[in-house]
């Protein structure tokens, strides 16, 4: 819903298509000089496995229900998994 004249993105913007989030997202890299990528994906897939009730209600076009951008150089780090030892007999 967010028009491109207006090159604000804030947290919870709602937008109709995956098209017009993409377009909103490239103008704002390139007024404001930053490069985003995906960092948190989750697809409508994933929400077919986890919550089949709330994927009913999606609309059929959409292909993320989950979607955070993040900047390229300054995003959470993400966290280790392991302990960095192996498991040895």
């Amino acid at each position: 819903m967010a028009s491109n004249s207006n090159l604000r993105l804030l947290v919870g913007d709602k937008f109709e298509s995956l098209v017009e989030l993409e377009s909103a997202i490239i103008s704002f890299e390139k007024s404001h000089f930053v490069s985003l990528h995906k960092r948190d994906a989750k697809t409508l897939e994933t929400m077919k496995k986890h919550a089949p009730n709330r994927e009913e209600a999606a609309k059929s076009e959409l292909l993320y229900y989950g979607l955070k951008y993040c900047c390229k150089y300054g995003g959470k780090k993400l966290k280790k998994q392991g302990t960095d030892k192996r498991i040895t007999q």
